[in-house]
């Protein structure tokens, strides 16, 4: 016995858009007819058909597109009586895989107060791409660009360390994906040393910061007015102000705020010379010796 018309009510993907590699699966809903309902599905890529699934029971046919390109499916659903209704879906656009091919930096190495470029290349994706930058030094985030449709980014170095990238990028359909690379040694220029000492106030010279423990004025001289344990402008004096564990000027006190300061040849302050670890340019004093037998100070 005929049953109802034979209907086609809709064939719907699970996605809107996809990336080459993501599975996509187009469901019929039909109605109707005599019998079993079966399924014959076409998938075509720009136009030109590139799979088809036979006749089944299954009302629901799955491709993975390997090609960026615009997909849609055709079904025909036929019943037991062979009456035979086609409905087409609607047009899926599939794109290459959103991958950043690389994150470069304008410099391999660079001094302290050198702008970095660092620029970021993206393929594939949905849509527009955007850009987020991160930036570390030595590990520690440092600086921050909100997304952006720009893939290039300058930051300007302040200390020194190794400073490098990481990109996110993100298409209009939020894939997202991300890669660091770029990574530049900053450097203290030559022409900043010797480096110096000096109270927090500028007031009191402090000595010099050379590790010849000859060097007169070397902070390392045990017997020069910076290097004595007995001198007043000597931070290794335990009793006085600079050197005490308990003075707010010196470097060895943990909640000093006022340590001693160090300078380059021409008076700019580079960072303190302290043990006080919330001193956002607070250097130890083994740091300090690192530092200078690295530039051969």
């Amino acid at each position: 016995t005929a049953g109802a018309e034979l209907t086609i009510s809709s064939i719907k993907a699970n996605k809107t858009s996809a990336n080459v590699g993501e599975t996509i699966t187009w469901t019929a809903a039909a109605s109707g007819g005599t019998g079993t309902l079966q399924y014959y599905f076409i998938v075509y890529k720009d136009g030109t058909k590139i799979k088809t699934r036979a006749y089944s029971a299954t009302n629901t046919f799955s491709y993975t597109p390997a090609e960026a390109g615009t997909y849609k499916a055709k079904v025909y659903v036929k019943d037991t009586a062979e009456e035979k209704k086609n409905k087409t879906s609607t047009s899926i656009v599939v794109a290459d895989q959103l991958v950043i091919t690389s994150v470069v930096a304008s410099k391999t190495s660079a001094n302290v107060g050198d702008t970095i470029i660092w620029g970021a290349m993206a393929t594939g994706g949905t849509g527009t791409l955007q850009y987020y930058f991160i930036i570390y030094k030595d590990g520690n985030k440092v600086e921050t660009r909100a997304y952006s449709t720009s893939n290039v980014f300058s930051y300007t170095t302040s200390e020194a360390g190794t400073y490098k990238a990481k990109v996110y990028v993100k298409d209009s359909i939020g894939n997202k994906v991300s890669k660091s690379g770029g990574s530049v040694p900053t450097y203290v220029p030559s022409y900043y040393f010797p480096l110096h000492l000096y109270s927090y106030d500028g007031k009191v010279y402090l000595g010099k910061l050379v590790t010849d423990k000859y060097d007169r004025d070397s902070i390392w001289n045990e017997y020069g007015s910076y290097g004595s344990k007995y001198s007043d402008t000597s931070i290794w004096n335990t009793y006085g102000d600079y050197g005490s564990a308990y003075s707010n000027e010196s470097a060895f006190y943990k909640y000093a705020s006022k340590p001693p300061m160090i300078v380059d040849r021409y008076g700019n302050v580079l960072g303190h010379l302290t043990t006080n670890t919330s001193f956002y340019d607070g250097v130890t004093i083994a740091q300090l010796q690192q530092f200078l037998k690295e530039y051969n100070q």
